[in-house]
């Protein structure tokens, strides 16, 4: 079964908080949220970004913190201290191959996963090498940075791609996803879908997810 990932974008934590609570009380059985950082910087947006205040907030859920950010390294210890981290997301287009390593072995020591993610325009190329080392990639279904945008299709055949050199690693796509776009990408590969916009418009995210998950 697809798994679906509801992905919180915002620029204050209260709102944040908000969703958090949305998804326990409506999809309880999700069980994790992704959280999405943006520097200003690598991204033209910036967004909450204070791992002190998830570290404070009290939840039943687990977190993936998606890191829109340039220099991933120099931040990367604050938010492995969380206790409910699973993964952290990092950007290619952010870090060289060396940084790619340097995070990968920092997040496993602290018994964390590392995704590597790549914007529509990377191609796949970018990240073979590296994926002996990393539990997840994360393809971009738009640029970067702001909700609400309308999947890219030429994403599809990079899926397509990354599932035939890479059967077993875990796909995980993000962006202009919805009950029109998913199918497609579910059946270029992708095992894993970050919803944004689409889910919290909906008038009860539990349902929506079964939706989607039954496609």
């Amino acid at each position: 079964m697809i798994q679906i990932i509801p992905a919180i974008l915002e620029k204050e934590f209260s709102a944040i908080a908000q969703k958090i609570r949305r998804v326990e009380k409506e999809a309880p059985d999700i069980g994790l949220v992704q959280i999405d950082i943006a520097d200003g910087v690598f991204v033209p947006n910036i967004t909450w970004s204070r791992a002190e205040d998830l570290a404070e907030f009290s939840s039943s859920l687990t977190y993936e913190i998606h890191l829109m950010t340039q220099n991933p390294l120099r931040i990367l210890d604050e938010w492995f201290a969380l206790s409910r981290l699973k993964r952290i997301i990092i950007h290619k287009e952010a870090c060289s191959r060396k940084d790619v390593s340097e995070c990968a072995m920092r997040a496993h020591k602290a018994g964390k996963e590392l995704a590597v993610a790549l914007n529509p325009s990377t191609p796949v190329s970018a990240i073979i090498d590296e994926l002996p080392q990393i539990d997840m990639v994360l393809l971009m279904g738009v640029d970067p940075g702001f909700a609400g945008q309308l999947f890219k299709e030429g994403v599809l055949s990079k899926i397509h791609e990354l599932r035939a050199k890479a059967p077993a690693i875990p796909i995980s796509v993000d962006g202009g996803i919805n009950l029109e776009t998913a199918p497609r990408i579910i059946l270029a590969g992708a095992t894993h879908l970050c919803l944004g916009s689409y889910l919290w418009k909906q008038e009860n995210i539990g349902k929506a997810i079964r939706e989607l998950q039954f496609l």
